[in-house]
C-alpha cells in the first residue's frame, strides 16, 4: 500500500506595491519593507503552523519579477522530492 502524503500548507513572500507580502492563499499574514524580513516573518508563521498542525510548511520565495526564486519545506522530512536548495 502507497503511503498516502498529507497537503502541505503553502506561504508565499511576494512583491507588493513597493513592499513584500507574505500570503497564504488569498490572505494576507503579514508584510514589510524588505524582503529580508519578509521571510523571517514567513519563517516565524510557517514554525506556528508547525505546532498547530503537523502536515508540515512550504515557504515560496518569489523575486521582483514574480518568479520563484527558492522554496523551503519545514519539516525537512515533508519535502515531497529531491531537489537543489
Amino acid at each position: 500500500m502507497a503511503k498516502k502524503l498529507a497537503r502541505l500548507i503553502r506561504l508565499d513572500v511576494v512583491p507588493w506595491r513597493g513592499r513584500w507580502k507574505v500570503k497564504r492563499g488569498a490572505t494576507r499574514i503579514g508584510m514589510d519593507r524588505t524582503q529580508h524580513g519578509a521571510i523571517s516573518w514567513a519563517q516565524a508563521v510557517a514554525w506556528r503552523l508547525l505546532v498547530a498542525d503537523a502536515r508540515g510548511v512550504t515557504i515560496r520565495i518569489h523575486r521582483p519579477d514574480g518568479r520563484v526564486r527558492e522554496e523551503r519545506t519545514y519539516p525537512r522530512s515533508a519535502d515531497p522530492k529531491r531537489s537543489k536548495g
